[in-house]
């Protein structure tokens, strides 16, 4: 007989859990708990099922799915598999290296990974081995499956695509009762504009992880993300930043993307976690023309294109490792020259990278400050002769605003008097 489904709310007396001896594990109450929610429409008791859970269980109740049947997975042709892998050709090859790790990683598990894109459409798999008895990966696991919540109902993959947050679904949780054998996770990857590019999954059926899921398909998200970001800012002034110089390269490394006047234009979490600001995904830092966090970018012009970390401080006052990237390096080779190993931590001072609008960063050590700031004179120098003295077409043809040429200008004038 098939039970009619009914939301929260329908009239039904809500009823407390019978205290049952026979309910005793966290499995047993979750399934009872999802038996009586569609059953009865009686709210699951906290902490028996997850906020993210239980609202992806209202949509999908909302858009009329029923839990009884079992998913369909849309069909798959040639032309399908083609136009997905040609739609998120950047994402792919940015994960590339990740999901060949990652796959060699779960390979004695029986674990699928899985990395679908912002529609929740999958683009990439890495499964090792068909087990007995599962029937669900196979199926799952193939470019071109719709796994968002329209099509999937509640799993990792469809609760993130929804709200590029980080989750896990277990067993019951999962909306279609027929998926009450798989359990999975899943991490959101964004783009340099803060929006869900992706997201990695992993998926096991019919057992538990034996393993913490989360916070493995977290470090290979993270790494995904990292070269999605450097992937998508060629044209940005990049910058790795941390606390070791061990962790730079790593999915522990901060990075921003600034342009040449130190203006932030996107950041990842673990620099966002350094600057003391907000979850990157949660403001628009550096987007608004006079709004966010502004870096002096000129301790960084020598260390552009060098391999050697350098020990510089932000504008919190937090010393940290850096490496740095310039957008046109040819434009930087007079810095890089002209750069002595004075930046390194193990010298009397530490290169500030503080924002200083009356002039050029406080001098570290002896030397190395002025051959960066004569440089930096000179660059701008050249630019304002060549186009007769102009503000604004030098700014332009530096690409940089006109309030440091206009800085430069003013410190040039102190100095003089």
């Amino acid at each position: 007989m098939t039970h009619r489904v009914q939301r929260p709310g329908d009239g039904l007396p809500p009823s407390p859990l019978p205290a049952n001896p026979f309910f005793s594990t966290p499995e047993q109450r979750l399934g009872l708990a999802r038996q009586r929610y569609f059953e009865e429409g009686v709210l699951p008791a906290a902490g028996t099922v997850g906020d993210a859970v239980l609202q992806s269980w209202m949509r999908c109740l909302t858009a009329g799915q029923e839990p009884s049947r079992p998913p369909e997975f849309n069909r798959v042709t040639r032309r399908l598999e083609r136009s997905t892998v040609q739609f998120n050709r950047t994402l792919i090859e940015a994960a590339r290296n990740a999901m060949t790790h990652l796959q060699d990683t779960l390979a004695g598990t029986g674990v699928a990974a899985v990395l679908t894109d912002a529609r929740g459409v999958v683009a990439h798999a890495a499964f090792t081995r068909q087990s007995d008895g599962e029937t669900v990966i196979p199926l799952a696991a193939r470019v071109g499956i719709d796994l968002s919540e329209a099509a999937a109902g509640t799993c990792a993959p469809a609760i993130t695509t929804h709200t590029a947050r980080a989750c896990m679904v277990r067993g019951a949780e999962h909306f279609f009762q027929s998926a009450g054998m798989m359990h999975c996770a899943a991490w959101p990857i964004h783009n340099v504009h803060g929006r869900l590019a992706g997201v990695l999954s992993l998926f096991s059926e019919n057992r538990a992880f034996a393993f913490d899921p989360v916070a493995l398909v977290g470090m290979y998200g993270t790494a995904v993300e990292n070269r999605l970001l450097r992937a998508q800012s060629a044209g940005h002034f990049l910058v790795q930043m941390a606390i070791s110089p061990l962790m730079l390269d790593t999915p522990s490394e901060g990075l921003v993307g600034l342009t040449e006047d130190g203006r932030i234009l996107w950041m990842n979490n673990d620099a966002a976690h350094l600057l003391g600001q907000p979850k990157w995904q949660d403001a628009s830092l550096g987007l608004a023309p006079d709004g966010g966090l502004e870096m002096d970018t000129r301790p960084l012009l020598g260390l552009a294109g060098r391999t050697e970390p350098m020990h510089l401080r932000l504008p919190n006052g937090l010393g940290v490792w850096v490496r740095s990237r310039a957008p046109s390096p040819r434009r930087y080779a007079a810095h890089a020259v002209t750069a002595p190993k004075a930046l390194h931590a193990n010298d009397a001072g530490i290169p500030d990278l503080r924002s200083s609008p009356s002039g050029p960063p406080p001098q570290a050590a002896s030397g190395s400050p002025e051959s960066l700031r004569e440089a930096d004179r000179r660059w701008i120098a050249q630019a304002l002769e060549a186009c007769g003295g102009n503000v604004s077409k030098a700014a332009r043809r530096l690409g940089i605003s006109r309030g440091r040429i206009y800085r430069h200008l003013k410190a040039g004038s102190q100095e003089t008097a």
